[in-house]
């Protein structure tokens, strides 16, 4: 039977993103060393998950979102080696993480006082950056998403972009007349030297090349602490989005169409479910039916 270490090896050997099996290996890679690469992996307890795991996440308080993700993340591990018949439990199935309903979710968006110096700083100071600001705001991509973007995936005249997307889905995110103006000015000043097609690159006249997701997290995190005094990531665009969609009254179904989700239980995070949501909305849309849909059904007739 493999060690601790032999499993591991495995285990980041399935075909995932290289994103995704870096994360798993930043967290998984802490476990092996503390209870021993050598160990096998049969004789590793549910006390010695137990004793290195609340540290992680007790010593320096994580969100519990944090938490729970690596909670999945040593249970996937453990699972995998319990499917590929190196134990036969996984010593992962008595971990739990405390939900605390008073804490908010990880989904919360930026203030849009902040939001707007945000953009405006963007504006006045980079177009690229400019550019990225609104193309995420407006498509609610993820991060992963916005670094696959290439110059033959990017249509501006029907205001559209080809993604890879998480699960390596390919989908395509859509934008408006804004975004598509910021685009263009910036795509006018983007390098012609670029030793790659993505559309946001690096800004040096040399070699430029596209930029990696810690680029577009390091971007973001840079313009919002010198705009607002506070570093928010990028993830965060994409959550202003689905609050702002459910806020507006959008069905969860469109919603989730815009942000690509696969289940619209994901979808369900942003929209509130309390009496006195529901009661504001039904003022604020009172006489809907009374409205005809002309204006939509020639948007659509036009993009489409």
């Amino acid at each position: 039977m493999p060690t601790l270490q032999e499993a591991f090896d495995r285990f980041v050997q399935v075909d995932r993103s290289s994103f995704t099996n870096k994360q798993y290996s930043n967290l998984l890679l802490r476990m092996v060393k503390a209870i021993g690469p050598v160990r096998d992996v049969r004789r590793v307890s549910a006390e010695d998950v137990e004793d290195w795991f609340y540290p992680v996440i007790n010593t320096k308080p994580l969100m519990r979102s944090t938490a729970a993700e690596y909670l999945r993340v040593v249970q996937r591990f453990f699972n995998f080696c319990q499917k590929r018949g190196y134990i036969k439990t996984t010593p992962a199935e008595t971990l739990r993480v405390r939900h605390d309903e008073e804490e908010p979710h990880e989904s919360t968006p930026i203030p849009p006082s902040d939001l707007r110096k945000i953009v405006e700083y963007a504006r006045v100071t980079s177009p690229r950056n400019y550019a990225i600001l609104l193309f995420f705001l407006a498509s609610g991509c993820r991060t992963g998403g916005i670094t696959s973007l290439t110059m033959p995936n990017l249509d501006l005249e029907r205001q559209r972009a080809k993604l890879k997307e998480k699960g390596s889905r390919w989908v395509y995110v859509y934008f408006g007349a804004v975004t598509t103006e910021a685009l263009r000015v910036w795509l006018e000043q983007r390098p012609t030297a670029c030793v790659d097609e993505y559309v946001f690159t690096t800004t040096g006249r040399r070699k430029a090349k596209g930029l990696s997701r810690y680029a577009f997290r390091a971007i973001v995190e840079s313009i919002s602490l010198k705009a607002c005094g506070y570093m928010f990531r990028p993830h965060k665009l994409r959550h202003s989005r689905g609050h702002s969609l459910a806020w507006r009254g959008v069905p969860i179904t469109a919603a989730s169409g815009v942000l690509n989700h696969k289940s619209i239980k994901s979808t369900g995070y942003y929209y509130p479910n309390d009496q006195a949501t529901t009661q504001a909305l039904v003022r604020r849309y009172e006489l809907a039916a009374l409205e005809d849909a002309e204006a939509l059904e020639k948007l659509i007739t036009l993009v489409s």
